[in-house]
């Protein structure tokens, strides 16, 4: 819903596929990311640290989303998290 809204705010007529583009590669990145959270262990537990960092990136994206006003940097910014 974020990313949809986001879009509108900017302007042009092709915002849905825009969002189906990006979360299309969003949902081929959580295949490498997933193979990587199960590995290692650390004091938090297997997966303890990726949580704690991918709610940081997450709290921080939302904020660099607020102020961007360019496409393809909503992409970067989306698929970084």
């Amino acid at each position: 819903m974020l990313l949809a809204l986001q879009f509108s705010h900017i302007g042009g007529g092709w915002t849905g596929a825009a969002v189906g583009v990006i979360n299309g590669f969003g949902a081929l990145f959580v295949f490498v990311v997933n193979v990587q959270a199960g590995r290692g262990g650390a004091r938090l537990g297997r997966r303890g640290t990726w949580i704690l960092a991918g709610a940081s990136a997450v709290a921080l994206a939302v904020l660099a989303l607020m102020f961007t006003t360019r496409m393809w940097l909503i992409a970067v910014i989306w698929w970084a998290t």
